[in-house]
């Protein structure tokens, strides 16, 4: 549970300025371009599938560790 909640901290560290919350970049850039089928549109759809795998072998590693209940496949909680 420590390894998630450090990798969830980290990831909302890095979507806030510095005295400013404008939101996430790659969220913000989500919901106006995420439908683009040019290279940004790719290149978000990439992001968010990498951030899901890395997501889900944390689930699995926590999962074997007995650190949380393994009755939901990691790959399906992190989608």
């Amino acid at each position: 549970r420590r390894g998630i909640f450090d990798w969830l901290s980290e990831q909302a560290s890095s979507c806030q300025a510095k005295g400013v919350s404008p939101g996430c970049f790659a969220v913000n850039a989500s919901c106006e371009l995420g439908a683009d089928e040019g290279p940004i549109g790719q290149r978000l759809r990439r992001h968010w599938s990498d951030l899901e795998s890395a997501l889900a072998a944390l689930l699995c590693e926590a999962q074997q560790g007995k650190e949380i209940s393994s009755d939901h496949d990691a790959a399906w909680l992190a989608r």
